[in-house]
């Protein structure tokens, strides 16, 4: 049953592929194995052809060398089990903390990102409904292949107003708080078209905005409610 055993163990180790293999992927709980279950057998296997023919003080020294080998072999192979849970441990440990340290890094980007994303703003639109007399024309004159801005008068006024635009500004970038672009101004007691240095100034959406031209540069400026 011995012979047999040791047979199976000697044919294991003798796929240096498989077991080199195995030592790679298992590192210290190989050689702990290798050393608490494997060196003693094959050490006693040795042990025993070695002294068939030997005489009473050989068999003594022998048996002597035979103790230290065994005594040093369960010795490395405890040093490799305690080395290999300790590092199983350590692993565990920095692989957690690793894991939670990536996790909060992540968590700190994506609330960035969300920051960032509630504070862009690619587009704009509001009314303007205070400054442009009803029969003044407003055109908007950009040259800009990041940005576009439009004006389209309304067909109902709104309240205490001559007449109502409504402007939508549509850009590839974040938007700053304050734009500033050319209006066509076309008034019509005057005559005339006159291109005007405007300033936007951004509020909330499809908020009430009022259009003051007599001024350099001119503003289209929320109205506060």
């Amino acid at each position: 049953m011995l012979k047999e055993e040791l047979g199976g163990i000697l044919s294991a180790l003798n796929q240096l592929e498989q077991s080199a293999s195995l030592a790679q992927k298992y590192g210290p709980y190989f050689f702990a194995l290798a050393l608490l279950v494997i060196a003693p057998f094959i050490c006693r296997k040795i042990f025993q052809e070695s002294l068939h023919s030997a005489d009473a003080d050989e068999r003594l020294r022998a048996s002597q060398d035979f103790r230290f080998y065994f005594r040093l072999c369960v010795v490395g192979g405890m040093f490799c089990v305690f080395a290999g849970v300790g590092w199983w441990t350590y692993e565990n440990y920095r692989e957690r903390a690793r894991t939670v340290a990536q996790v909060a890094e992540l968590k700190t980007k994506l609330e960035k990102f969300d920051a960032i994303m509630k504070g862009m703003n690619f587009a704009a639109y509001g009314t303007i409904s205070d400054g442009v007399p009803a029969d003044d024309v407003l055109i908007a004159n950009m040259f800009d292949p990041n940005m576009s801005i439009v004006f389209a008068k309304l067909p109902n006024k709104s309240l205490h107003s001559e007449a109502s635009w409504f402007f939508v500004v549509l850009s590839k970038q974040e938007l700053p708080p304050t734009l500033e672009f050319n209006v066509g101004w076309r008034p019509h007691e005057v005559g005339g078209e006159y291109d005007v240095r405007t300033q936007l100034m951004l509020g909330k959406n499809n908020g009430q905005y009022k259009f003051s031209p007599h001024q350099d540069p001119a503003i289209i400026r929320p109205i506060a409610n």
